[in-house]
């Protein structure tokens, strides 16, 4: 018996570079039994998984990324810091403002909390 499943989904208008336009995405969370996961439509950065696994409160939680559509790379809001050496062709990719990787993870946060604390 691997207990109950238990999911929730959202969608969010995120802020385009530039900030004059917005594009939505729908995020998704759910938990087998005592695991949480959280499925990303984009190449996350290693800075928000561990975000996002250290807010969890599941003692395990998997950080699925590239799932569903694509939005391409999501860089945390320091690789903006290193746009001219270690990681150019992430950020230049990135078609979301700086910060949109943190705002994701809390976003991400808020349902792995939601359904944790709906399990029976």
């Amino acid at each position: 018996d691997i207990g109950y499943v238990k999911m929730l989904n959202k969608t969010l208008s995120l802020t385009m570079k530039g900030g004059n336009a917005k594009k939505d995405m729908q995020i998704f969370a759910f938990s087998i039994g005592d695991i949480g996961f959280i499925c990303a439509p984009y190449e996350m950065f290693n800075a928000n998984g561990m975000q996002i696994k250290e807010a969890s409160k599941f003692d395990t939680t998997f950080v699925v990324t590239c799932a569903n559509e694509s939005h391409s790379y999501i860089p945390s809001a320091n690789a903006y810091a290193y746009e001219n050496s270690s990681t150019p062709y992430e950020v230049n990719a990135c078609k979301y403002e700086p910060g949109t990787g943190e705002k994701l993870a809390q976003e991400y946060g808020k349902l792995l909390d939601k359904i944790y604390r709906s399990r029976k």
